[in-house]
C-alpha cells in the first residue's frame, strides 16, 4: 500500500463536527430517462457553522461526519468559497456515501442522537 493510499484511508476515519440550527434527513430522487427512480439519503441543514474555540456554538444540532467530503463542503460554503444566496435552498452531491450522526443539543448542552446513517447529498439553507 502506498503512502498516499494510507493517508487517504486515515482521512476517511477522521470525525468532523459542525453545528446547524436545524438538521434532518430527506431524500434526493434521481429520475432516470427510463422512468425509474433511485432514492438517495440527503442531509438537510439550515444555518450551518463550524466550531470556534472562542465561543460556544449556537446551533441546536451537531452533525458529526466521517471523512472530509461533507465538512469541506460546509466550510467552503461558510467561507463563501461556494457562494449561495441567503434563504435559498441549495443541493450538492457529495461524491460518495458519507456516514453521519445528527445529535440534538438541549439548552443544558446535553446531546441526544436523532439519526445515524449514510448520506450522498446535501440540501443547505443559509
Amino acid at each position: 500500500m502506498s503512502e498516499e493510499s494510507i493517508n487517504a484511508a486515515a482521512e476517511q476515519k477522521v470525525s468532523h463536527e459542525f453545528f446547524a440550527q436545524n438538521a434532518s434527513i430527506g431524500s434526493w430522487i434521481d429520475k432516470r430517462p427510463s422512468g425509474s427512480e433511485i432514492r438517495h439519503a440527503m442531509l438537510v441543514i439550515e444555518e450551518p457553522e463550524v466550531p470556534a474555540a472562542q465561543r460556544q456554538p449556537q446551533g441546536r444540532f451537531a452533525i458529526i461526519s466521517q471523512g472530509p467530503e461533507l465538512h469541506t463542503k460546509i466550510t467552503d460554503i461558510i467561507a463563501d468559497r461556494i457562494p449561495i444566496a441567503a434563504d435559498m435552498k441549495t443541493n450538492f452531491a457529495l461524491g460518495r456515501a458519507v456516514h453521519i450522526r445528527i445529535e440534538q443539543i438541549d439548552p443544558e448542552g446535553k446531546r441526544q442522537v436523532i439519526h445515524e446513517g449514510s448520506v450522498s447529498f446535501l440540501e443547505l439553507t443559509r
